[in-house]
């Protein structure tokens, strides 16, 4: 801003040869000059060179005052590349703000979520674990009628392996039948007795009716 006041109310108008005041005008741009570090015999050429009038100044003058009016234009672009970057760096800082801000907000909402979750996650082992206690009370109510099933069972399949023992020894049995069947028994032919005939009885002598009177 410095340069560009200098420049604009004491450089240009004894250039031009229109400065109200040379003398304050001339301080004012050596002034600025000691501070930007001009060259010495720029500064010490300056002032006879811009409070000469336009038509007595020669070729030498009007080297020293382009010169000078180079090096002010010189850190006036330096300057504003300065600025630009310098607003080009606030901008980019300003989008890192940005972003910034965006990432924590996402954070915080991310973060929001996940104790939600974690506020879920622990209702559901509270309820996990109640109905793990009904069911660990349910089995040690239902251990005794368990139990008893247990040894129906045992007994039913003891019973089915004696059947299943009896009906393959069954089986075998009628098995080796078929394949050996039993020997028929002997036909046992009926003995004939022969028996003799009595021999006929003794005739007895036959006596008269009168004889057995006598």
């Amino acid at each position: 801003d410095k340069l560009v006041s200098v420049l604009s109310s004491a450089f240009l108008p004894l250039k031009e040869g229109s400065a109200e005041s040379a003398k304050e005008a001339v301080a004012a741009v050596t002034k600025l000059g000691k501070e930007f570090s001009f060259d010495g015999a720029l500064l010490t050429s300056l002032p006879s060179a811009l409070t000469k009038p336009l038509a007595e100044r020669g070729s030498f003058d009007t080297l020293v005052i382009d010169q000078v009016e180079a090096e002010i234009q010189k850190y006036i672009s330096g300057y504003t590349t300065q600025l630009s970057e310098g607003e080009a760096g606030l901008q980019e800082r300003a989008t890192q703000v940005s972003t910034a801000f965006a990432e924590q907000a996402a954070s915080s909402e991310t973060l929001q979520a996940a104790q939600v979750a974690f506020k879920n996650a622990q209702a559901a082992q509270h309820e996990a674990e109640i109905n793990q206690k009904l069911k660990h009370k349910e089995l040690k109510q239902f251990g005794p009628e368990m139990k008893q099933i247990q040894s129906d069972l045992r007994e039913a399949q003891e019973s089915l392996s004696e059947l299943q023992a009896s009906a393959l020894a069954d089986f075998k049995e009628l098995a080796e039948r078929s394949i050996h069947p039993p020997e028929p028994e002997p036909v046992v032919e009926p003995v004939v007795v022969e028996v003799e005939a009595p021999a006929p009885a003794a005739e007895l002598p036959v006596f008269s009716a009168e004889v057995q009177a006598q």
